[in-house]
């Protein structure tokens, strides 16, 4: 049986670390393997093509068009004038005595509307304009966490590719020295 030394101290500790390397190679070459790439054929990923898919399928970002256009159409309610509301009331249709029947009976027809002053319909404009400024913040901020986000993922692939090198690396270089050493 072949017996390694570590160095004192670093039994635990080195332990962890193999592990951790070993975890680390496995889940590395299941995403290469598994056909989790760029495209079919490719394996390789830019951050450039990383950011553009997930600008473009990003869920937390697709909701903005729906709510552009729950705008537009608030927009269009605030700029309309008033409605004109038309009544009808009716009194004494089935009254008694003198005022029996249906000749007795009083109809009113009322035409109205709300006279608006002070520039409201403008107010209500600019409060839809607002809207759309807070919104198009919204986007952008969410844009940028999301920009944040990929590339500080991109580059953590990048680090994990370069340990899983290094200790293919570290492996070979420990067959070849145990080989030697028989």
């Amino acid at each position: 049986m072949l017996s390694i030394r570590t160095a004192p101290g670093s039994g635990a500790l080195g332990r962890r670390n193999i592990k951790s390397r070993c975890i680390l190679f496995s889940l590395l070459f299941f995403i290469s393997s598994s056909g989790l790439s760029a495209e079919p054929g490719d394996s390789t990923i830019t951050l450039t093509n990383a950011v553009q898919r997930s600008l473009s399928q990003n869920p937390s970002l697709k909701v903005f068009p729906y709510r552009y256009a729950a705008l537009q159409g608030q927009a269009e309610t605030a700029g309309l004038r008033p409605a004109y509301e038309l009544g009808f009331d009716a009194e004494n249709v089935g009254g008694t005595g003198d005022f029996s029947g249906a000749g007795g009976a009083e109809l009113t027809i009322a035409l109205s509307s709300v006279i608006e002053m002070g520039d409201k319909r403008a107010a209500r404009q600019g409060v839809i304009s607002h809207s759309r400024s807070v919104l198009n913040a919204s986007r952008q901020v969410e844009s940028l966490a999301l920009l944040g986000e990929v590339t500080r993922r991109y580059v953590d692939v990048l680090a994990a590719q370069e340990q899983v090198t290094l200790a293919g690396e570290a492996a070979q270089l420990a067959s070849e020295s145990l080989y030697q050493l028989h």
